[in-house]
């Protein structure tokens, strides 16, 4: 994540690895489904996750001290999360109508002081929602990764301290300004 001056949306390494479920096999859905119904933590799966070549060594270093213990002290993170997941795999998995749908996951940073999971049932996908506040500090680190997601809105005054390019959307002197840009996220800490 780039510097987040009021908000953030993207998805990063952490939540790009529930790309694994893209509604083609409900046995993946099934072993995720008992490993996190199981006594490990979040921290022996993602651990577990690397070892099968889905995270980084850095991500999971990430994951634990940053998500689960310093960034949201006291918001019950690791039980937040567990509990979220599993209710977007049985969403996921018990979908009558369309069969067994894929999940996208997107973190949400608002200027709120939760820590809460969004699940959302639509007719082709289940879509999580990590809703957070802002990280108490976050790493400093140059090299930035670009998302699969852009954002097009009324420019900001602080857009201009956001690296990467922006593109006007309407022509000069129309108000209110309408930019396009695409989403980012710091290497290794997402």
């Amino acid at each position: 994540m780039p510097p987040m001056p009021v908000y953030y949306v993207g998805k990063g390494t952490q939540f790009g690895v529930l790309d694994q479920f893209d509604g083609t096999d409900p046995s993946v859905y099934e072993a995720a489904r008992e490993r996190l119904s199981g006594s490990a933590t979040l921290e022996e799966l993602a651990g577990q996750r690397a070892a099968e070549g889905g995270l980084s060594e850095a991500d999971v270093q990430h994951f634990k001290e940053h998500w689960l213990k310093s960034w949201w002290k006291g918001k019950h993170v690791d039980q937040v999360l567990r509990a979220g997941i599993v209710k977007a795999l049985d969403t996921a998995m018990a979908n009558e109508e369309h069969g067994l749908l894929p999940i996208e996951a997107l973190w949400v940073c608002a200027q709120e002081d939760v820590f809460q999971v969004y699940v959302n049932q639509g007719p082709h996908q289940v879509t999580v929602i990590v809703y957070t506040p802002p990280p108490e500090e976050y790493p400093s680190d140059p090299r930035t990764l670009d998302e699969k997601i852009w954002v097009v809105k009324a420019r900001d005054d602080f857009d201009g301290d956001i690296p990467g390019p922006i593109t006007r959307l309407n022509p000069a002197g129309e108000w209110p300004v309408l930019i396009e840009r695409q989403l980012k996220h710091v290497a290794g800490a997402s």
